[in-house]
């Protein structure tokens, strides 16, 4: 007799429990690839849905990785804008953080990071070798 009308039914991955990967290669490619991941979907979610979306990723070496839709400085200042109107923040604070966000936003813009077919630099993301423009064009 004939199996008619039975779909197989693919194996699903196996699940991976959350904890600190012990090896420190294998966690430096997870790293890596994981990271690349997080990039590619904050720039899908600026794109599709025109919203303003700043990443800021520290590896544990301390390393700076960034990608930004728009001005990171002026996203971090609406941040911080919106964080102060929850705390009531006074305006010496407010200065002091943009004092200090001032310098971060010069440090973080000469930081250049290139890593698996993706460009960091100045809040520019070049995905696979296409430009911002080739991939809305899409």
């Amino acid at each position: 007799m004939g199996q008619e009308g039975v779909v197989p039914v693919p194996s699903e991955r196996g699940k991976r429990v959350i904890q600190r990967i012990e090896n420190a290669a294998s966690r430096q490619a997870t790293f890596s690839k994981r990271r690349n991941g997080l990039v590619k979907k904050a720039f899908e979610l600026s794109v599709l849905c025109d919203a303003e979306v700043a990443l800021i990723i520290l590896s544990s070496r301390g390393k700076l990785h960034q990608f930004s839709s728009s001005s990171m400085i002026e996203t971090i200042k609406r941040y911080r804008a919106h964080s102060r109107e929850d705390a009531g923040s006074t305006s010496m604070e407010h200065d002091i953080e943009e004092c200090s966000l001032i310098e971060e936003n010069a440090l973080m813009r000469d930081e250049v990071c290139i890593s698996d077919g993706i460009v960091w630099q100045n809040n520019f993301i070049d995905v696979v070798g296409k430009s911002t423009e080739q991939l809305n064009s899409t």
